[in-house]
């Protein structure tokens, strides 16, 4: 995420803190739901940095997974690293975003 943050600066475009913080939750899937509404009624989202929200996130993972997995499993899904998950898919979303940036050159790290 870093990285993608550095590639837009470098090409001119600033995303505010607030920013990344509203496109990191969005992006999560839905068994994070939950968390972000319990995040947003203590008004995490608007007061948090990135990082005091991501750890956060991060100290409430293996519970999440254990909720999450007990729910699922009488459909037999199995859900992978849920670290994983989250960055790749807030990676693909922003690169999304960067390709409809006309003159962004987007660099993979």
């Amino acid at each position: 995420m870093k990285c993608l943050l550095n590639d837009l600066e470098n090409n001119g475009v600033s995303i505010s803190q607030a920013e990344v913080i509203v496109m990191f939750v969005n992006s999560l899937p839905r068994k994070w739901l939950s968390m972000n509404q319990t995040q947003r009624a203590n008004n995490s989202v608007k007061n948090d940095t990135f990082a005091a929200l991501y750890g956060k996130y991060n100290d409430q993972e293996g519970l999440i997974d254990q909720i999450y997995e007990s729910e699922t499993s009488r459909f037999t899904i199995h859900a992978s690293s849920s670290k994983a998950l989250i960055l790749t898919h807030i990676f693909k979303t922003v690169t999304q975003m960067l390709k409809k940036i006309p003159g962004v050159a987007v660099n993979s790290c």
